[in-house]
């Protein structure tokens, strides 16, 4: 996400890009944003091509979830709210434009909870990412919507029962 925002729009405007961004954007004749120097450094997904073809087939995937089960259209909205480290309820329920009861409701219809989805796509992406890339651990936490990468490892090895470095290791050999 952005350090700092700038946009030649009103302030109701600029307040509800904000919740996109994550910054309130100042007002300014010309549009820009500035990121930090760590975020400028990190690697583009793009540079890994099996990488990127799997984060093409997502994009596929959002785009055919309006017709698809609230489930899927959760997946879809998850996997593009995750980089930008916004993973709550709340945030899935902007992006789908519901309410959060609505929400709960339909995925109370469909057997699932909000978490159960949130758990697993996490997982499911961060296997691929273990698998077919060489992000480091604390990249992958952030691709999957964690800020702290520590918390990202304990809910990895509460997934699989090992570490992502371990995970990582044991699939390079060919093991799972």
């Amino acid at each position: 996400e952005p350090s700092a925002a700038t946009l030649p729009a009103p302030e109701g405007e600029r307040r509800t890009i904000a919740e996109h961004l994550g910054t309130m954007p100042v007002h300014g004749h010309v549009a820009s944003l500035t990121y930090s120097m760590e975020d400028a450094e990190r690697r583009f997904i793009s540079e890994n091509p099996g990488l990127w073809q799997d984060f093409q087939q997502d994009l596929r995937q959002q785009l055919a979830a309006q017709e698809l089960s609230i489930v899927a259209r959760v997946k879809a909205a998850l996997i593009n709210l995750f980089p930008a480290g916004r993973a709550n309820a709340e945030d899935v329920c902007f992006e789908l434009a519901v309410s959060r009861s609505t929400l709960q409701r339909a995925l109370r219809a469909e057997g699932t909870h909000f978490q159960a989805i949130l758990d697993d796509t996490r997982q499911e992406l961060a296997m691929r990412y273990l698998r077919k890339s060489v992000l480091t651990v604390r990249e992958i936490a952030l691709l999957v919507g964690y800020r702290d990468p520590n918390s990202f490892t304990r809910s990895f090895k509460r997934w699989t029962g090992r570490t992502p470095g371990s995970f990582r290791a044991l699939v390079g050999d060919g093991s799972a």
